[in-house]
This record gives structure tokens, sequence and C-alpha cells, in this order.
């Protein structure tokens, strides 16, 4: 590397120079001066003083100024010691960078092939976007063309409503009005008003119930029993249709059937008093007499002032010739409902004929209170 030439560089140059033009000179001088040193020896003897003196000066102007370069020198050669160390460094931070550079330049091979990626999934997501805004379209049209149907349907549904609010209305009017006229004991007019609901709603279990019991309650036993059996086909849980269909096989005389259909009846509501009463009325029928006294006794259990259970209870002891019970039964029976003293002493149903000339008995039943 080529040296560069400062400014003090150029001025120790030219006192060199002169040092040697000086020093030429003395030589000259000197050579001169032995020359004329017979002539003028004193004048030599001054000249070689004063070049001397003035070669003095100059070597201390020389010194001075070798001193400063030296002094410069040595900054110099400092500064190229820092520079080799920046040099050096730098080289170090070159080596960093382009170590740095070539990751980056992985770095942006990895970039290009994801941006690849990128770009098909951007492709992708472009062509899903545009079905999933197709089947949207078509899913609005749908939904559009489902609102309608449903508000066509919400209409005719809301018409439904009215028309079976309507019917219901009515429905509930005449099986109010039946059972208005049955407590009367107008079951003909009963049966027609349970016949007007039926022709609203054929699917009523309570208005076949409602049929059969006024057709029981008119003798017409046949039909009110199919009745009852077109309310279990609706219903076959409805304990009620059951129990009917017992009371009515019952005045058929077919006490075995009554007994399945009263059984049924209690199974589906082991509480019903009306249907353990008539168990235990079937049981009795069918000389069971024991076995009867079973449900009799658990109905008065449950509601003791059932009059009929007590009748029935009563009819059982007296198969059983346990008088003083059959006579307790009865008394009992005749306190919670007078009317009872005509059936025991009609004895329809020949339950009471062991007794029939027994003065006890003939006192209980005789008596017209």
């Amino acid at each position: 590397m080529e040296k560069e030439i400062t400014g003090n560089d150029k001025e120790m140059v030219s006192i060199r120079e002169e040092v040697r033009r000086h020093a030429r000179d003395v030589e000259h001088w000197h050579e001169d001066a032995l020359r004329r040193l017979d002539r003028k020896f004193w004048l030599v003897t001054i000249i070689v003083a004063i070049i001397g003196l003035f070669g003095l000066i100059l070597s201390f102007q020389v010194w001075t100024q070798v001193q400063r370069a030296s002094r410069e020198v040595d900054e110099i050669r400092y500064l190229r010691e820092e520079l080799k160390d920046v040099v050096k460094e730098a080289r170090t931070w070159v080596v960093k960078l382009k170590d740095q550079g070539n990751e980056a330049e992985k770095l942006t091979g990895i970039i290009e092939e994801q941006s690849g990626q990128v770009k098909q999934y951007t492709e992708s997501a472009d062509k899903l976007l545009a079905s999933i805004e197709e089947r949207g379209n078509q899913a609005i049209s749908k939904a559009d063309q489902l609102l309608v149907s449903i508000e066509q349907q919400g209409k005719q549904a809301i018409k439904k409503i009215e028309e079976d609010r309507v019917k219901t209305a009515k429905f509930s009017e005449y099986m109010s009005k039946a059972r208005v006229e049955a407590e009367k004991g107008n079951f003909a007019a009963a049966l027609k008003r349970y016949r007007q609901a039926l022709e609203i709603d054929k699917q009523s279990p309570q208005a076949w119930v409602g049929v059969g019991s006024t057709l029981g309650m008119l003798g017409r036993y046949e039909e009110a029993q199919l009745a009852h059996e077109s309310a279990i086909k609706l219903d076959p849980d409805y304990a009620i249709a059951w129990y009917n269909k017992g009371v009515i096989l019952a005045r058929r005389g077919n006490h075995g059937e009554a007994l399945k259909a009263y059984e049924k009846a209690i199974e589906l509501d082991p509480n019903d008093i009306d249907a353990l009463t008539g168990k235990g009325a079937a049981l009795g029928r069918l000389d069971r007499q024991e076995e009867a006294l079973i449900p009799l006794e658990k109905a008065i259990k449950l509601e003791p002032n059932y009059a009929l259970a007590w009748l029935n209870k009563a009819a059982a002891h007296s198969h059983l010739r346990q008088k003083p019970e059959m006579l307790g039964a009865l008394k009992r029976a005749i306190e919670l409902d007078p009317d009872l003293r005509k059936q025991a002493k009609t004895d329809p149903d020949k339950d009471f004929e062991h007794y029939r000339n027994d003065p006890d008995f003939q006192e209980l039943v005789g008596e017209d209170q």
C-alpha cells in the first residue's frame, strides 16, 4: 500500500534539502577559505564560526522537526494498529454478515417455498369460499322456500288449532251436558249428548265410556260392552273403562270375565275402591267367599264409609254362615245408606237366603226408618 505524503513529511524533505544545500555551500566555502587562508585567515575563522553557529541552529531545528515527525509517526503507527483492529473486527462482522446472509438466503428460500404453499392454500381457499358462497346461496334459496312452506304450514296449523279449539269447546259442552242429564236420571238424553261428543272426536275414550255407561243404565248391555271395549282399544290403560266393562259383564251374568276386568282395573289403580268392591262381588258370585273378603276389606280400609263394600262384605259372611259378622256389616251398610235395607230385604241375588227367617235379620231389615 503506497504511503500518503503529509504536510510534515514535505517539510522534512525541504529541510533535508536545505541542509544538503548548506552543507555543499560550507564545503565550497571551506575550500575557498583554504585557498585564501594565507590571505584571509581571520575572515575564514569568523565565517567558519558563523557557519558552525548556523549549522548548530539548523541542526536544532532539524532535531525538533525530527522529534515532532517521530511523534507523528508513533501516532500514525498507533492509528495503524487501531485501524488493523478495526479492519479485523470489520472482517469478523463481514464473516458474520456473510453467515447471516447465508441464513437469510436459506430463510428466503423457505419463505419462497412457503409463499408457494400459501399461494396454493389461497387458491384452494378461494375455491372453497366460492363453493361455500354458492352453497350458501343455495341454502338461502332453500331457506326462503322453507320459510314460505313453514309460513303456509303455520297458517294451516293456526287454522286447524282454531278449528280444534272450537271442536274441543263443543266437545266439552256435550260431555258436560251428558253428565248433567245422567245425574238427573235422563239416560236417553245423556246418551244423545255423549254420541254428539263422539261425532266430534271418535278417538275419545272418555266419550266411549260415557256412551257405555248410559247404555248400561238403559239395560242395553251388549252395546254397552262394545262401547267400553272401544274405549279400552283406544286407551288400554284406562282403568275406569275396565271397571265399567266388569260391571256390564257382571250384569250379563259373566262373573268370570267380570273378575278379569276388575283385576285389570285394580292393576292400573290399586286403590280403586269401586274395582275392589266389584272384584269382591264377582268372587262372591263365583262362590269364593273367603277370597271375596280380601278386596272388600281393603276397600273398606281405604274408604270406611263406602256402603256398597259393607253390603258385599255382609253377603260374603252370610254365605260363610258367619252371622255376627254378617249382621255387623249389614247394619253398617244400612247406616251409611238406608236404601240398602230394601235391597237386603228383597235380596234379588239371594245373598241372605239362609237368614231369611232369622229374627235378628228380620229385625234389621224389617224396620221402616
